[in-house]
């Protein structure tokens, strides 16, 4: 959720498969803590394939390098590989994992929307 811009993020429940948390964003904490009208709650079903580890590697290197805005990555696989040094369908792999994760926000119970990344 980090890729999103949240700066609050609070795990509600965790399961082999799944995990349901609370996140904020900055403009939503006062002093650091947002209140529970300002939370979004999420639920993100995940695998724990390889593809999952280089995928989330993959989103915080194009993070930290600012290749990301809101919920668009901007960055081409032949900088993925020279930054990460790693060869062509391990970046290719990740960022199609990466490309095809969807966080659930959940509404009143509901689940309403997701969070993506998309180029």
């Amino acid at each position: 959720m980090r890729l999103f811009g949240t700066s609050s993020f609070s795990v509600v429940r965790i399961s082999t498969s799944a995990v349901s948390a609370l996140v904020a964003w900055p403009e939503d904490c006062h002093c650091g803590v947002p209140s529970v009208e300002d939370t979004q709650q999420i639920t993100w079903e995940h695998d724990s394939s390889a593809e999952l580890s280089d995928c989330l590697t993959v989103g915080e290197f194009a993070h930290d390098a600012g290749w990301i805005c809101s919920d668009i990555i901007n960055v081409s696989e032949t900088e993925l590989k020279r930054g990460l040094q790693w060869h062509e369908e391990r970046v290719r792999n990740a960022v199609t994992k990466l490309l095809s994760l969807r966080v659930r926000m959940v509404d009143d119970g509901v689940e309403t929307d997701f969070f993506f990344l998309h180029t």
